[in-house]
């Protein structure tokens, strides 16, 4: 099938229209919140500080693993040179690096909505690449999807 140009530009201008009618409505939601969540974060200031000098080095070192985990993955091929798809289980966790892309969708709405921690970790958790489109106002907007990489997980996710 041919690709259809005017179609996939019909769709564009629709997305482009969404686009910006939830960033705006998402900053005002955003502006009406935020008396409350400044109001939270102070309230918990002390028990998430006192908290986090626990976490801080453990998510550094599980970071760190996960790297070396993505590392000996990756350095894992056969005699072509080219990477082999290979998953490692131990006992709760799962590593794993597979050749095939699979469907990953992600409703965003229902991820923001799981996730009550709105802190760098939070928006540091994930890597995307980005598309980058030139709407019609001249502005580049972006479409975002998570990129293939090794996965290291938690056999309880």
């Amino acid at each position: 099938m041919a690709l259809n140009k005017k179609l996939v530009k019909e769709k564009l201008n629709r997305w482009e229209s969404l686009s910006e009618k939830i960033a705006s409505l998402s900053a005002r939601r955003n502006k009406e919140l935020d008396p409350f969540i400044k109001k939270y974060n102070e309230e918990t200031k002390a028990i998430t500080e006192k908290y986090q000098d626990k976490l801080t080095p453990l998510e550094t070192e599980a970071e760190n693993l996960s790297k070396e985990i993505s590392q000996l993955l990756l350095a894992n091929t056969d005699k072509n040179g080219e990477v082999k798809a290979v998953t490692i289980e131990d006992g709760k966790a799962v590593a794993q690096l597979s050749k095939t892309e699979g469907a990953r969708v992600v409703k965003v709405k229902d991820f923001f909505a799981a996730v009550k921690d709105r802190s760098d970790s939070f928006l540091n958790a994930s890597t995307w690449l980005s598309v980058k489109l030139k709407s019609s106002s001249g502005k580049m907007r972006s479409i975002k999807s998570a990129p293939k990489k090794p996965q290291t997980r938690s056999r309880s996710n």
